[in-house]
């Protein structure tokens, strides 16, 4: 027997392991599944495809380069999309960030396309890339980039936007072809940036491109007239026979996979062309062949001369009905290449995706599944373990090795039989110094534009590779193959089936205020809330809190015990709030012996997604500001993401959540204002047969607030009670100067005088999507500009109607609330108090 040695790399094994979506059900290929892997053997050649965010990327083209041209297709985006908006959840920022990232690694297990990030933060919309590349640290994410080129060595780049700053985009978008071009030039030269040069070498990519589109153009009718003669012309809409699906059809099944954007697509199965001009490197002699004279084949690698010709031979002989008769050749081309190609991180990736070709070919299944979810260190936990062999030819089980050690090897050297299984259940300790899992990029505060990564080996990845991860040695033949598995977690779901979610390593407890937030509108004290869980049995400590010292708190330091694993208790503490106005964080602390814990633990949880368990530190902010509001009852339309509701508790105020049915004459009269949330004029489609009961509601005196919504997919552009336009509009300088207008309205004096000092702390951005209004009836009630703009209007829009009042808010409140801005409350405070004014506007 000859057991092949690996030439894998350690740190290179853990990337190409960490790109498959981790704590996913397993994927199961088809028989042409498996072929279309075997044809992607062929060439081994890169393509890099490169923009801003999450959902940028042109899923056609990916779908096209990696299951047409069998290109292994890498989609750098330089952020995770924190500054996004959420259309199926409530998750914000760095939380929005990981749900995002979780929509990617899922569109890339549709498409075939790898995913990886650089470690800049989507601090929301930004309208110049100057202004982008000061907020980011231009320098730290231009060699984020250069370092993914240097690792991947893409022969071609591809961008998604121009670099152009004259044309009208996201400021994110320009600056990430402007650091994509730099970058071009700075790859190959061992000076620049040289600790990543050390790392993976230099690499100079042949050709860069943009991706042009209708999108940079007024219109598609204008696209289809613009001369596009210089520029590559792809015919992308191919059908694949043996995966049944258009390249369209795959393509829009993997852009579905953005679902908090709202980007679910219909596949279509027509032609689908697509533009590249080019920007640097050499033109080819056909244009539209955008491989023209690049080497993609195995002979690139010294030693690969004649590893084409044995793929074809592995094709021409493959069987549909019978992928594991292939079994023996792949084999002996794994040993060859193995033997005879020069090591390289390219032969590291075709090892690989070669080895799993054999497992499936061989219909080999591999899983390690945990009793539990989650575990602590230190903890004992159960696994099964299965090898399940389901070809036609024996397999031998030589070893298992579950790591980082927590059990001896354990040496099976059994034969599995064909449509037999080895099971095995083992029970082990988790070593003590296992980290905790959770998402790398959030350990520690990030800057505006950037996020701290400490451990530079994870720059880029996607996920954080676990630590615990079972290896089964597996014999064919005479040939010893080597696959990796991590431990996951499943259950039976009576109605959605087998459940797959991540087995994760937490704390003994976790503390999870039950606010982030709280407001202290008065001196009056308030109880805060704390809910503390075990992650496993007999848990006795206390829980405490620590602040300023302006600040009190009068039953600090509570016992607590838990029972058993699961079980949660909530702990009150009454604070005494500062004299003055003042702002603060409160920690927690859990001790529990003599170890403290401040983790909490926040669970992002969809059916399209493995479950993310976040690990943070616990703490709340306490805000003590003067906030008067009149006494009112609230109805409360939600929009999609919206946690305005909750905000609103922090003034006291009695908050209900009415339900689109019930926005009837009757209903509403129990209620003093309605609130709608961020976008219900796009997303609640009964908001267009409402009309007249909300009418009514303000003619007998009533108050309607609507927040801001988007100018396409109205449901009615009827909203306010006179004519108003929806505009793109919008100041995305949080520090932007704020004037007032109609100063003697009531919105800007009672019961709280706002003036410009409550627009200090605004985070992210002043507002979007402003209107417009020729109609006398409205009045503006502020005017802001981003620097070198005019000013504009609209983001703060009041009329009277009837006895009642109309307001609608561009302002981004559904930001600035949860945030704890101070001056966000006071504005909403005389909002919500229009209707108990005794001043007429």
């Amino acid at each position: 027997m000859k057991i092949i040695k690996r030439t894998l790399l350690v740190g290179c094994i853990a990337i190409l392991h960490i790109l498959k979506v981790q704590s996913q059900a397993p994927l199961k290929p088809t028989s042409g599944e498996i072929y279309n892997r075997i044809l992607q053997l062929q060439r081994v050649g890169t393509v890099m495809y490169l923009a801003a965010h999450p959902d940028d990327e042109n899923t056609r083209l990916i779908t096209w380069l990696s299951n047409k041209q069998h290109i292994n297709t890498v989609y750098l985006s330089l952020t995770r999309g924190d500054g996004g908006q959420n259309l199926i959840g409530t998750q914000t920022g760095d939380l929005l960030g990981i749900l995002r990232t979780q929509e990617l690694l899922m569109a890339r297990r549709v498409d075939g396309g790898k995913q990886w990030f650089t470690r800049a933060n989507d601090f929301g919309f930004s309208k110049k890339a100057l202004e982008t590349l000061r907020i980011w640290d231009k320098r730290e994410v231009l060699s984020d980039v250069v370092a993914a080129i240097r690792y991947w060595q893409p022969d071609i780049i591809i961008n998604r936007f121009p670099s152009d700053t004259t044309v009208q985009t996201h400021g994110h978008h320009t600056a990430s072809a402007i650091l994509s071009l730099e970058a071009f030039d700075l790859t190959n030269d061992a000076s620049s940036f040289p600790e990543s040069a050390a790392k993976y070498g230099v690499w100079q990519a042949k050709r860069i491109y943009f991706n042009t589109s209708y999108f940079f153009y007024k219109s598609q009718a204008e696209f289809e007239k613009a001369d596009k003669s210089t520029l590559a012309n792809l015919e992308i809409g191919d059908y694949y026979p043996i995966l049944g699906k258009s390249n369209n059809e795959i393509s829009a099944e993997s852009r579905s996979m953005h679902k908090c954007q709202a980007f679910g697509s219909i596949g279509n199965r027509n032609e689908q062309k697509e533009y590249l001009e080019l920007l640097k490197g050499q033109q080819t002699a056909n244009k539209d062949d955008i491989f023209e004279g690049l080497n993609l084949s195995w002979s690139r690698l010294k030693g690969g001369e004649n590893v084409s010709e044995m793929i074809q031979k592995i094709l021409n002989n493959y069987k549909f009905e019978n992928p594991a008769s292939s079994v023996s050749e792949l084999l002996n081309l794994y040993k060859y290449i193995n033997q005879n190609v020069e090591n390289s991180r390219k032969k590291d990736q075709k090892l690989e995706e070669l080895k799993e070709i054999i497992g499936a070919c061989s219909g080999l299944f591999l899983e390690v599944v945990s009793s539990e979810p989650i575990s602590t260190r230190s903890s004992e936990v159960k696994l099964k373990i299965e090898l399940t062999n389901r070809s036609n030819q024996n397999i031998t089980l030589k070893r298992i090795m579950i790591l980082p050690f927590l059990w001896d090897s354990i040496f099976n050297n059994e034969t599995i039989k064909p449509n037999k299984n080895f099971m095995r259940e083992v029970t082990g300790k988790i070593p003590s110094e296992t980290s905790y899992t959770g998402p790398y990029w959030v350990e520690n505060r990030p800057s505006n534009g950037m996020y701290k990564v400490i451990n530079k080996d994870l720059i880029g990845l996607p996920e954080t590779p676990r630590e615990l991860k079972t290896v089964f040695s597996v014999q064919y033949d005479d040939q010893v193959l080597e696959y990796t598995r991590t431990i996951v977690y499943k259950y039976e779901d009576p109605v959605k089936g087998e459940i797959y979610t991540p087995f994760d390593i937490v704390p003994d407890v976790y503390v999870n205020p039950m606010e982030e937030v709280v407001l202290f509108p008065d001196k009056k004290s308030k109880t805060i809330s704390v809910k503390i869980t075990a992650a496993r049995d007999n848990i006795e400590g206390t829980l405490s809190l620590g602040m300023n010292r302006m600040w009190s708190v009068t039953n600090n330091v509570q016992k607590f015990v838990l029972a058993k694993k699961g079980e949660e208790k909530i702990l009150s503490f009454t604070i005494n709030p500062s004299e003055e106005d003042a702002e603060t964080a409160v920690t927690f602390e859990a001790k529990i012996g003599s170890f403290s814990i401040n983790q909490s633990l926040i669970e992002i949880a969809y059916d399209h997604i493995p479950t993310q368990r976040v690990i943070k530190p616990a703490y709340a902010r306490l805000i003590r500001e003067d906030i008067k509001c009149k006494p009112v009852k609230i109805a409360y339309l939600p929009g999609p993401g919206d946690k305005v509701p909750e905000a609103l508790l922090q003034l006291g105020i009695n908050v209900q959540i009415i339900k689109p049915e019930n926005l009837t004459s009757e209903n509403l009269s129990k209620f003093n204002v309605l609130i709608t949330g961020i976008r219900a004029y796009n997303t609640v489609t009964l908001l267009g047969v409402k009309r007249n009961e909300l009418l009514k509601f303000m003619e007998e005196g009533g108050t309607i607030i609507n927040q801001y919504n988007t100018n396409y997919d109205l449901v009615t552009k009827e909203i306010g009670p006179y004519p108003f336009n929806i505009t793109k509009g919008r100041v995305t300088d949080e520090n932007a100067p704020m004037f007032m207008q109609n100063v003697e309205n009531p919105i800007l004096n009672q019961p709280n005088k706002i003036d410009a000092r409550d627009f200090d702390a605004w985070v992210q951005e002043r507002g979007l999507y402003f209107v417009s209004t020729e109609d006398q009836h409205y009045k503006n009630l502020i005017k802001t500009n981003d620097p070198g703009e005019a000013f504009q209007e609209g983001s703060l829009i009041y009329c009277p109607y009837g006895k009642g009042h109309y307001v609608y808010c561009a302002l981004s409140l559904f930001r600035q609330l949860p945030a704890g801005v101070p001056g966000a409350y006071k504005l909403l405070a005389n909002m919500l108090s229009l209707g108990n004014n005794t001043q007429k506007p």
